[in-house]
């Protein structure tokens, strides 16, 4: 049976506020105001600056849709500061998966999977259904189109670009974004950044990137 740690410590509800107060703009997002006018950024000028911030047609809809969420966090960091941070971790989560979505895309369609002791053809899989293979079935010995499964980020970007998709200027910089996402997700305490499009911004100009070379749209 599971702890009652409430009731073990005698912990009392939080607070419910209503809805004005959920809504009331956050004491620090409130001390970042504009220049022509000394008050706060309304929503409808945020919106405006991030409705400028846009992916390409061929990016997958898996990663619109995880940037979609880090720009959604980023107008309604306007209510909880932390946010913003929230929203660059995301970004670069979107970029993560990018990267993924790239190399998949790049495979046979259908791909050759081979394992110690199975070999199929997958039919446009993703990189984490692969990796579900990689860890219950194939073990270091899965390959993938007759190469040994990327099975970190890092690796996939050194095989975008061994298949020149990427060239090495690119890659140090798509290295620099996944690094920044691991030091967002393995801190002890919560890290926190100021408001500013400019990551999102960097970040759907390296998923166009990634993207540009593929034909249609997903």
């Amino acid at each position: 049976m599971a702890t009652d740690f409430n009731k073990k410590y005698g912990l009392s509800p939080e607070p419910v506020l209503d809805d004005a107060e959920v809504l009331c703009p956050d004491l620090l997002s409130s001390l970042f105001v504009r220049i022509d006018t000394g008050l706060i950024p309304s929503l409808t000028d945020v919106q405006s600056e991030l409705a400028q911030i846009l992916l390409i047609p061929q990016v997958p809809d898996s990663v619109k849709r995880t940037f979609q969420i880090a720009k959604r966090l980023y107008l309604f960091g306007r209510f909880e500061y932390g946010f913003y941070t929230a929203s660059q971790h995301y970004a670069y989560l979107a970029t993560e998966a990018a990267i993924l979505s790239r190399w998949t895309a790049s495979l046979p369609n259908p791909v050759n999977v081979q394992g110690k002791n199975f070999s199929q053809q997958m039919s446009s899989p993703s990189h984490s259904q692969l990796a579900e293979l990689f860890w219950t079935k194939g073990g270091r010995g899965l390959t993938v189109d007759g190469l040994p499964f990327p099975n970190s980020p890092t690796k996939v970007l050194t095989r975008l670009r061994e298949a020149q998709i990427i060239d090495e200027r690119t890659e140090k910089m798509l290295l620099a974004v996944i690094g920044l996402r691991n030091d967002l997700s393995h801190h002890e305490s919560s890290t926190v950044f100021p408001p500013s499009t400019r990551t999102l911004s960097t970040v759907a100009e390296f998923i166009n990137t990634l993207s540009d070379s593929l034909l249609g749209a997903s």
